[in-house]
């Protein structure tokens, strides 16, 4: 009843995130490995693969970082590289409790825990390509405590954000 939770959102995240994380995330797990030729064969391609629209002839734009949208294993290369980021963040605040489905990360823990692991992330999720959209960002306050929407004065309308002052600012 005393933990808070936090929706993240992270600006363009599909197509920011480091090509060389998700490189190294596909070599270092056994189930990423078969993939990695792939990525290095495709999106992560010495040169960068490029961007075609319909009816033109040359290409508008190459891309050059994240997962490539479009691309079968675009989700997959995503979902590999995030868990590097999300794994450092396990080990280093292991009171929360961590989901993700794909770009939608949620974390769950005491109120203090949160307000230091929003804060490392917007520090050190860049070096992953994972750059936090505060704006976008939901905090949902714990139902009691000290932190809790009651005891900071927030109605149910302001509670989003409530908890004690917690935001991914």
């Amino acid at each position: 009843p005393g933990d808070a939770f936090v929706s993240l959102d992270a600006s363009n995240a599909f197509n920011r995130l480091d090509r060389a994380v998700i490189a190294r995330a596909l070599r270092s797990e056994p189930p990423g490995r078969p993939l990695y030729g792939y990525l290095v064969a495709g999106p992560a391609a010495e040169t960068a693969p490029p961007l075609y629209v319909h009816g033109q002839h040359a290409p508008i734009a190459a891309s050059e970082q994240g997962s490539r949208q479009g691309c079968p294993l675009g989700s997959t290369y995503f979902c590999f590289g995030l868990q590097l980021l999300l794994l450092e963040l396990r080990a280093l605040f292991p009171t929360l409790r961590i989901g993700a489905c794909v770009d939608d990360v949620g974390l769950q823990g005491p109120v203090p825990d949160l307000e230091r692991a929003c804060a490392w992330l917007r520090e050190h999720g860049p070096r992953y390509g994972y750059h936090l959209n505060p704006a976008k960002c939901v905090v949902v306050p714990p139902a009691a405590g000290p932190f809790s929407a009651a005891a900071v004065g927030a109605d149910a309308a302001g509670a989003a954000g409530a908890a004690g002052g917690l935001s991914c600012r």
